[in-house]
């Protein structure tokens, strides 16, 4: 899959879109108006043949990994074809029913989208450096996670490190840097459905 942005009325040269593209066979593209997620099927194997994949872009303007769209969604035949409603409220997609003999049926369906936008890392950051044997006051991105459907996330750490806390009111860790080297800790972001999202974070320790 490609893209061409669109300047002074012109189109410009079509660049691959990196972080979607894969060795396997991607089709059929919805892009949401607001260009901030799009949802592709992907040939995946000849078990459950095409599924659909979603990926957000984050606030450096590039795509997430995309994610496999729910298993509820996907099925074993081929699921194909996403369109979401203009209020970002329901997927319709199709589904082909494919046999040796040829096709068996195929059919439109629909769901709630509470079953297809998941948390994701928005402005994601890779680390912060503290001070050996100091404590620490480190104010994350208050957009770190974000939601398609507005939901509102439950964020929580997760360490082995003693000393240090994490404020989700002030998106802030605190704590003593009670370590050498780096240590990786890690954030998890849940909505109201239980879908979650982890984000890891290195504090690098200096003396």
């Amino acid at each position: 899959m490609f893209s061409a942005p669109l300047t002074d009325n012109s189109y410009r040269n079509a660049t691959a879109i990196a972080e979607v593209n894969s060795e396997s066979d991607e089709e059929s593209i919805f892009i949401s108006p607001q260009e901030d997620y799009l949802i592709f099927c992907r040939y995946t194997d000849n078990t459950t043949w095409m599924d659909l994949y979603i990926s957000y872009r984050d606030a450096n303007n590039q795509w997430t990994t995309p994610r496999l769209v729910d298993a509820s969604i996907n099925s074993k035949d081929w699921d194909r074809r996403p369109y979401v409603s203009m209020d970002n409220k329901f997927l319709f997609f199709t589904r082909l029913q494919i046999e040796e003999t040829g096709l068996k049926e195929s059919d439109i369906y629909w769901v709630k989208t509470s079953k297809l936008f998941k948390p994701f890392v928005y402005r994601p950051v890779s680390s912060f450096t503290v001070k050996t044997g100091e404590p620490f006051e480190i104010y994350l991105p208050t957009d770190l996670f974000n939601d398609i459907d507005g939901d509102n996330l439950e964020v929580t750490l997760e360490t082995q490190l003693g000393r240090v806390t994490f404020d989700a009111d002030e998106m802030k860790l605190l704590g003593t840097a009670n370590f050498e080297d780096s240590h990786l800790i890690a954030l998890t972001a849940a909505d109201s459905f239980s879908n979650k999202v982890k984000h890891q974070i290195t504090l690098v320790a200096n003396k």
